[in-house]
């Protein structure tokens, strides 16, 4: 909502949040943060009697906290961007909180890892209550339940959510879980419809096939994985992965030939696919200096690398020689601001680590690297 008036005096209080706005919609962040932060600090001075007077302050005031506390969390600031919230709810009782409003403050809290696991989930259920259509409330409930692994309270919750209208994220977060849920346990065909569903609802731009051969070829259904890797548009991906798969299968030649064409592939032309065509490169010994340069090219136009780009960039380091290089990307995967989050999953993890193994074989390198893998 926009607060405006016809005459706005320079430094006003509407002045001081049309100017933080305007800042938000421009993703200036940095710039929003501390104009939002006077606006409210100026307006948490005003007495109830002005604000009888003037509800439109009251309005003001309740906009720009909620802004305050989106910047906060966007931030990371997960406490005092709860305590925002929480601020205000209090400021609309004995009215109904908005739902978001709540959402907000328990996803802070969940974030931030500032309340226990009981805790957060009742009072989701309590939200569920007082919310019993709002799909967010139910997903998060459910996404709580498969990271402690309670797969059948977790399902349940999902298909409670997908049962509700919600946003294009609810939607996609919760489709994603499901399939998470089902692959974990091993019910490959359930997972494939989760995929198959997710893709229906977003249309032909989401149907990426990679989760799914990615999935049949680590549990070695091979004829399923072959079916997905055809259906493959990256050829980056698609040729590392044929590549894979014609290695466990026992054919090393036709292995190299597909990683052959993986390399011949520049990396810069493809959106994603890096970390494909840097694993082939390094199964073919191909000089590990070349692919840091390919791999830091990118890290310098993209400060947000996936954690498998890193990975890979990382392991290049190691294959150069660049041992302290490497070592420092690890621990910035590492120090995780999300860390307390109970919600959290390490970027270095099992699966990571057999990558790490089986293209570092030497045994006191793996040793000296093996403590930055929470899950190895």
């Amino acid at each position: 909502m926009s607060v405006t008036q016809s005459r706005m005096l320079p430094g006003s209080y509407e002045d001081l949040y049309e100017r933080g706005m305007s800042y938000f919609a421009e993703e200036q962040y940095d710039e929003a943060l501390p104009v939002f932060e006077r606006l409210h600090a100026r307006l948490s001075k005003l007495s109830d009697k002005i604000f009888k007077r003037r509800p439109d302050l009251r309005q003001l005031q309740l906009l720009s906290a909620e802004a305050l506390a989106v910047l906060l969390g966007r931030q990371k600031e997960f406490e005092r961007a709860e305590g925002l919230v929480q601020e205000l709810i209090q400021l609309t009782a004995p009215q109904q909180a908005e739902a978001r409003w709540i959402q907000m403050s328990l996803l802070y809290k969940i974030e931030g890892g500032s309340a226990d696991f009981q805790t957060v989930m009742d009072e989701l259920r309590a939200m569920a209550v007082m919310y019993p259509e709002d799909r967010w409330v139910w997903s998060m409930m459910g996404r709580l339940w498969l990271h402690q692994g309670n797969y059948a309270e977790a399902e349940s919750n999902f298909m409670r959510a997908l049962e509700r209208e919600g946003s294009f994220s609810d939607s996609l977060i919760t489709q994603t879980s499901l399939f998470k849920l089902y692959k974990d346990q091993q019910q490959f065909d359930e997972a494939e419809e989760a995929m198959k569903a997710l893709w229906h609802d977003f249309g032909p731009e989401a149907k990426h096939p990679y989760p799914l051969y990615k999935m049949y070829l680590q549990n070695g259904n091979f004829k399923r994985a072959e079916y997905w890797l055809k259906q493959e548009k990256n050829p980056l991906h698609a040729t590392f992965y044929q590549g894979l798969l014609a290695q466990k299968q026992g054919d090393e030649n036709a292995a190299r030939a597909f990683w052959q064409k993986t390399t011949a592939e520049d990396p810069d032309f493809f959106e994603d696919g890096q970390p494909s065509w840097a694993n082939a490169a390094m199964r073919l010994e191909k000089d590990p200096l070349f692919i840091v340069e390919k791999l830091e090219a990118l890290r310098e136009d993209d400060d947000g690398l996936a954690a498998h780009t890193l990975l890979m960039l990382a392991i290049a380091h190691i294959r150069a020689g660049n041992l302290e290089a490497a070592r420092k990307i690890f621990a910035d995967l590492n120090d995780d601001p999300l860390k307390k989050s109970l919600l959290w999953e390490p970027e270095l993890n099992a699966e990571n680590w057999e990558i790490f193994t089986e293209l570092i074989p030497n045994v006191e390198t793996q040793e000296a690297f093996k403590a930055y893998f929470e899950q190895a």
